[in-house]
């Protein structure tokens, strides 16, 4: 089963979406995504085009100024849930 995730940035334009081919692959991507500046990451699973499913989702906190710091882990996060992973794609 695929699963799209989705980035967005600070006023929820979109940053990035991608299909990847299973769950794990998802929540690499959004770990990726949040590395490159992404303020709230969703995965969807396609069950249903018109409705996908949301089954993870990470939110991160950070403030303008420390966002244009060096210090590279400024965020700090609010919100994450993903599925059990022991569910099956199957």
């Amino acid at each position: 089963m695929r699963y799209v995730c989705m980035s967005f940035g600070w006023f929820q334009e979109l940053l990035a979406e991608t299909t990847v081919p299973d769950f794990a692959a998802a929540e690499a991507k959004l770990l990726e995504m949040l590395d490159r500046g992404g303020m709230i990451v969703h995965v969807y699973r396609e069950t249903d085009q018109e409705h996908p499913e949301l089954v993870g989702r990470h939110r991160r906190l950070r403030s303008f100024n420390a966002g244009n710091t060096t210090d590279p882990y400024p965020e700090h996060e609010v919100e994450s849930f993903t599925l059990d992973k022991s569910h099956s794609d199957a």
